[in-house]
This record gives structure tokens, C-alpha cells and sequence, in this order.
């Protein structure tokens, strides 16, 4: 399809698809006999703990994880890595004394008073799922597809085994899901240590400060806007999930972080493997003076062609499929797939996008999509609810200005894309290094 199967990028992108097709028939598999241990609010609890510790891992290292791929000296790399977990220790000890000073206002804004007590494994979970993401980055910089598949896998299937033994022995608690959403990482994260430690930096004394001063020096685009990027970007996913527990409660949370996992499938399966593999591949291209923009719309192209006729089908269907696979009290859950479709699938189409901005050094106009898309997102919520508005047609409105964000993300990213070939072009032209 498209001229890419048969390229060597269409392979590695299959081994990574092949890991999450896998790992996520674990977690849908297993979602129809969790949701009938757990209650709405259960999840509503857990969706709210996921929203804290997602926020905080998008940033967890300042994004210099990311950097990883990019010096061609190992030694370079190493020296990122080291930076990487730095960063995140010291990171995580200030998220932890911000959760113990202040988790009992922030459960107060947010009408939850148990999420007080989860708060305090925050910082746990920010250690786990960031030293995790640093060594998925090392593997893709020795181009270890498989290991990252199969670590998927086994953390998945994890997660999904001891949600269940809780939810059998201990009943309906919240804490069944979280507790099992942090041992499918601390799995992940044995699994990465065991099989990418004899690569894996050693030295830690020699030379340090010099080299970590070079590369946070060098890579410092990814602390100033790339971890400002990811932290507007996953706040305006998130900033819904705070507000329909402020103002709607925890059930509504859980309809909502059902419907909103189920569609997340698709994107975890497909488009964030093969954003993975090309930003990699991407990376390569600008090192070697080659085009962006006819890989880009290949890959786009190519997702909108996967991804629509199933989105359209959960489009009109998703109601009724959602009540008989996780049971009839899910009912409102399927209604919310049905209105969040469209949405999901232009995040499924516009995913590599994203990468263009990094390999390009064009991370601050990815920043000012970000900062309009969350002033955006909060500002709709906030006109709806205000106006009165069900639960339905604030759920929708938030949807269609993300819909029109996400648009003009696409737009941007092909403009940055063909700058970049046109510049080529132009140095070419001219005989330039």
C-alpha cells in the first residue's frame, strides 16, 4: 500500500504493531471481566489517578529522554540517558512532597476525597513508567524492536492479571486498578533493565558534569519546548477528566475513561508504533539530507485509510457494542464512544505529524498549537457547562474543537516538512555541505 509495505520501515513498524496488537487483545480481552469486578467509580477513581500520573510522566524527564536518538557518539547518547534519570529522580521527589503538602486540597477541587491517598503513589508510578519510556528510547536508538514488543506484552498482561485476582479476592476497589497499572510497569521496566543492561551506561563518575552539561546544553530544545508541548498536549486530553469530576462526579469519569481507553486502542496499536519507527526513521532522513515530506503523506495517508471504517462503525454502533461487551450498566459509556469517534480517529491520522517538529528543531510551533489547543479545550468546557448543557453536548463540544485543533496541527506539520525539503533543495542547488 502506497509503496511502503515492503521497505524495511514497514518491517520494524510491524514488530511494534505486533507487540501492541497483542498486548492491547490482552487489555480488551480482559476488559469485559474487569468492568464487571469494578464499579463506574472505581474507575471513575483510577481515571482520575491515570490523568495525575500521566500529566506528570509526559514530563517526567523534561523530554530529553526523546534526545536519545539523535547523537551519532554513543558516548553522547549515554550521557543523555544519564541526564534522563537525573531528571526524573529529582522530578519525582518534588512530585512526592507536593503530594503529600497538598493532596488533600487537590482531592477537594476535584470531589474526590479518597484520591488523597492514591496521590502518594504517584511519584512510584512517575518512577516506574519514566525509566521505562527512557530505555524504550535507548532500544529504539539500537533498533531493539522486538524487545519493545514483547515488554508490552508481558506488562499488559501483567496489568490485566492482577486486576482480575484483585477485583476476585479484594471485591470492587479502586485500588485493584491502580496497584495493577503499577505492577505492569514495574514488569516492563525488569524486563528492559534484564535485556538492555550490558548496553546500558556504566561509568558514572569520570567526565560527568563536563558531558551532561554538553548534552543538556545541546538538547536543551526538548526542556524548553518540547516537555512544555507534551505537558499542554496530554492537560488537554486530561482537563476533561478534572472537570467532569469536579462537576459531574466520579461515574461520569469512569463512562468517560472506558469510552475513552476502548478508542485509544487503535492508536496504541498502530499509530504510536509507527510514530515510534518514524521518528527514528525521520531522525535519520535530516542527518542524511534527505525529504520529509513524501514519507509523511504516505503515512498519513495511510492511517486515514486504516482507521476509518472502523472509527465510522463505533461512530454509529458504539452504544450498543459497548453494553453487551462490558455489560448493560456501561450503557453511557457506549454513547460516549459514539460521540468521540471522529475525534480519535483524527488523532489516529495525525500522530506522526508530531515528530516533524522534533526532528525539525521546530518545537516551538508545536508549543503555540499546544498552549491554543488547551486555552481552547478548557475555554468550550467552560462555555457549555455554563450554558447548562447535558453531559452529551459538552462531551461533544470539547470533541469538535479538538477535532479542529488537531486539523491544524496536520496543516502546520506539512508546512514545517516542506520548509525542510525546501531548504534541501535550495542547499543542494547551491552545492552546500
Amino acid at each position: 500500500m502506497f509503496g511502503i509495505t515492503k521497505s524495511k520501515f514497514a518491517r520494524n513498524a510491524a514488530t511494534l504493531m505486533s507487540g501492541n496488537l497483542v498486548a492491547q487483545i490482552i487489555t480488551v480481552g480482559s476488559a469485559p471481566i474487569i468492568t464487571r469486578l469494578f464499579t463506574p467509580e472505581d474507575f471513575g477513581q483510577f481515571a482520575l489517578f491515570a490523568a495525575v500520573l500521566g500529566i506528570c510522566t509526559k514530563v517526567g524527564t523534561l523530554c530529553y529522554e526523546r534526545a536519545i536518538l539523535l547523537p551519532k557518539d554513543p558516548v553522547d547518547a549515554h550521557s543523555v540517558i544519564k541526564l534522563s534519570l537525573i531528571i526524573l529522580a529529582a522530578l519525582s521527589f518534588f512530585v512526592g512532597v507536593c503530594s503529600w503538602t497538598f493532596g488533600d486540597e487537590l482531592s477537594e477541587l476535584l470531589g474526590s476525597h479518597d484520591l488523597a491517598f492514591w496521590l502518594l503513589f504517584v511519584p512510584l508510578g512517575l518512577l516506574l513508567a519514566g525509566a521505562v519510556n527512557i530505555l524504550r528510547y535507548w532500544a529504539l536508538r539500537e533498533t531493539m524492536f522486538r524487545l519493545i514488543s514483547s515488554v508490552r506484552i508481558f506488562e499488559a498482561a501483567g496489568a490485566a492479571v492482577f486486576k482480575i485476582v484483585a477485583g476476585i479476592l479484594l471485591g470492587s476497589w479502586a485500588g485493584g486498578l491502580i496497584i495493577g497499572m503499577l505492577l505492569g510497569s514495574a514488569v516492563a521496566l525488569i524486563l528492559m533493565v534484564r535485556y538492555l543492561g550490558a548496553g546500558l551506561p556504566r561509568d558514572w563518575r569520570v567526565g560527568l558534569h563536563e558531558k551532561l552539561s554538553k548534552v543538556a546544553y545541546e538538547y536543551r530544545q526538548f526542556p524548553q519546548f518540547a516537555s512544555i508541548n507534551a505537558l499542554l498536549n496530554v492537560m488537554s486530553r486530561y482537563v476533561i477528566v478534572f472537570f467532569l469530576s469536579a462537576f459531574f462526579g466520579a461515574a461520569v469519569v469512569g463512562f468517560y475513561n472506558l469510552a475513552y481507553r476502548m478508542l485509544a486502542q487503535p492508536i496504541d496499536t498502530l499509530s504510536s508504533s509507527i510514530s515510534r519507527v518514524y521518528f527514528q526513521k525521520s531522525a535519520s532522513q535530516v542527518s542524511d539530507r534527505q525529504f520529509l515530506m513524501p514519507g509523511l503523506r504516505k503515512i498519513t495517508a495511510v492511517l486515514f485509510m486504516l482507521g476509518l471504517f472502523p472509527f465510522a462503525a463505533l461512530f454509529v454502533y458504539g452504544q450498543p457494542i459497548i453494553a453487551f461487551v462490558f455489560g448493560a450498566q456501561w450503557d453511557t459509556a457506549g454513547r460516549f464512544v459514539q460521540i468521540m469517534a471522529p475525534w480519535f480517529l483524527c488523532l489516529f491520522c495525525i500522530a506522526p505529524s508530531a515528530m516533524v517538529f522534533e526532528v525539525c528543531r521546530s518545537q516551538q510551533v508545536k508549543l503555540w498549537i499546544n498552549v491554543l489547543t488547551a486555552v481552547v479545550s478548557v475555554l468550550v468546557l467552560w462555555w457549555v457547562h455554563s450554558m447548562g448543557k447535558p453531559i452529551d453536548q459538552v462531551i461533544g463540544a470539547f470533541v469538535m474543537s479538538n477535532i479542529a485543533m488537531s486539523i491544524v496541527q496536520l496543516i502546520i506539520a506539512f508546512r514545517v516538512a516542506a520548509g525542510h525539503d525546501r531548504e534541501l533543495r535550495e542547499t543542494t542547488a547551491q552545492g552546500l555541505p
